[in-house]
């Protein structure tokens, strides 16, 4: 075991790993050719200290893979791979920016817990939470929830805008658990819910799932008009009844500044079809 000390950070390689190894040479050779703005194969190789035959192998490889070229006279340089990832990083930065933004909003204009949830690896789970700074607050709200969707509100908002296919095999085996009469006890049930949803433009509950608990939730929509992360407001049921209807006004607006912010148009994509029983709009 050894390793290799490169701005103030340590890598330790193994010898038997030579595949991390390979890719640490190939990172650093990546480095070194940003820093100087383009460097030749002897330079490379005598700045990073590898041998000549290995210098030219990890070149050859970034340069088939995009990450280099090589110019007339022997200079490699950055190739085009680097901006695209660069792009795609910067996408997927910027979103999430906009996303927190509004999340942060909503939790001043409405003073209650507020949380985004995101269709994430086959599940729909709380990315984000601002609890209220009110004395009385909801629990059981966290980041990484994503159990029982079929009851819960948030994932509602999401799914009342998944192509029916899509929903079909999501809840296939599905076991739906009662929590109050009006916990779905089974896909059509659900379906019911899920068009009142998409119908409204938004869902809420009141202590469907948990006594003393009311919430609400509305979807965020994406440029091609799918959706795939939402809003949710959640709140005492002694301050619901109050505050229900701006609540509710808030949180549509916010949703769809988001929306527009995101390059959408804040309305859900124009389908072929049919979705949830019901014929797309």
């Amino acid at each position: 075991m050894h390793s290799v000390m490169r701005d103030h950070k340590t890598y330790k390689l193994s010898k038997s790993a030579t595949h991390l190894n390979s890719l640490m040479r190939g990172l650093e050779v990546l480095e070194a050719i940003a820093q100087a703005g383009g460097m030749q194969v002897k330079e490379i190789a005598h700045q990073l200290r590898i041998n000549l035959s290995t210098c030219y192998h990890t070149l050859n490889t970034l340069e088939e893979a995009g990450y280099l070229v090589k110019q007339r006279d022997g200079t490699y340089v950055l190739g085009s791979k680097i901006p695209y990832l660069n792009n795609l990083f910067r996408q997927s930065i910027v979103p999430q920016q906009i996303l927190w933004e509004g999340l942060q909003r909503l939790a001043d204009l409405s003073g209650e817990t507020v949380y985004l949830g995101s269709e994430r690896n086959n599940a729909i789970e709380i990315q984000w939470v601002i609890e209220s700074p009110k004395m009385v607050r909801v629990p059981d709200i966290y980041v990484g929830c994503n159990d029982y969707p079929h009851a819960r509100l948030l994932p509602k908002a999401i799914m009342a805008f998944w192509p029916e296919r899509k929903l079909d095999r999501f809840y296939q085996g599905y076991d739906f658990v009662p929590f109050s009469p009006r916990t779905p006890l089974n896909l059509e049930q659900l379906k019911i819910q899920l068009e009142e949803t998409r119908t409204r433009g938004y869902c809420y509950d009141d202590q469907e799932m948990y006594p003393g608990v009311c919430c609400v939730a509305a979807p965020i929509f994406q440029p091609d008009g799918n959706v795939v992360s939402a809003y949710g407001i959640a709140v005492p049921h002694d301050r619901f009844a109050a505050s229900k209807d701006y609540l509710i006004q808030i949180l549509l607006e916010v949703s769809r500044e988001v929306s527009l912010r995101l390059g959408g148009t804040g309305t859900p994509a124009r389908r072929r079809g049919r979705r949830h029983g019901c014929q797309a709009v």
